[in-house]
């Protein structure tokens, strides 16, 4: 069975930097990120250096899948962001992941 993940996009690029994006391949890790995490990919992907490389690198490799907030948890990502440092992308991917687990993902992480 494989492990359910969500991740934000530092995670992501991080991953991407250190070259290791095939391991969540081969440890079977299906990696799901909210709508914003993706448009934060995309964005950081236009510029010309190390970091864009690593974005293009994450949205390239077909290990990520892109997951739409209900109504309800978008809210909770609403209030999520409002704290302070916690970012948009930050906000939807722990709104996610809770979304998940009430949906019953039994294998859900939040990365």
């Amino acid at each position: 069975m494989s492990i359910r993940q969500v991740y934000d996009t530092t995670a992501l690029l991080s991953i991407s930097l250190i070259k290791k994006l095939d391991i969540l391949r081969k440890l079977d890790i299906d990696v799901f990120v909210p709508v914003s995490v993706m448009e934060e990919l995309s964005d950081i992907g236009k510029y010309r250096d190390e970091l864009g490389d690593a974005a293009k690198e994450v949205i390239m490799s077909g290990t990520i899948e892109r997951v739409e907030l209900e109504n309800e948890y978008k809210i909770l990502a609403e209030r999520i962001a409002r704290f302070p440092r916690v970012d948009r992308g930050e906000a939807e991917a722990l709104a996610l992941s809770y979304q998940a687990t009430k949906r019953g993902w039994e294998q859900s992480r939040f990365i």
